[in-house]
């Protein structure tokens, strides 16, 4: 039980818009996609899900459509701000089972750009 079920974000989209993946925009009430490993988590514990972060505030996407480990499609809330955000998956899961005690967070490496 060491690093290796870390979350791990390789990819962050808008799956609305054309925007290249290399400007990381987001455009707000968008349907944004994951991609990477061990994304899948608990919809229903509030501590674990998609959130965005920007100085020190935290926003948790709450619609989830899509929940795997390999993916996850999240609704990107309609009144975020504009701004530079980090976007964290944490999870409770550790491979093929929730042990439901220890959370887990991933960040992908850079930080992305929401738009109004």
């Amino acid at each position: 039980q060491g690093a290796s079920n870390i979350p791990w974000i390789t990819g962050v989209r808008d799956t609305l818009s054309a925007a290249d993946d290399t400007t990381n925009a987001l455009k707000a009430g968008s349907v944004i996609e994951l991609t990477g490993a061990r994304l899948k988590f608990d919809a229903g514990d509030a501590e674990q899900g998609v959130f965005f972060i920007a100085d020190g505030a935290e926003t948790r996407c709450a619609q989830i459509i899509e929940n795997k480990p390999s993916r996850v499609l999240a609704l990107l809330p309609a009144l975020l701000a504009a701004g530079e955000y980090t976007v964290e998956v944490r999870t409770k899961n550790t491979g093929n089972k929730t042990d439901g005690k220890v959370l887990k967070k991933g960040s992908f490496e850079r930080t992305v750009t929401v738009t109004a």
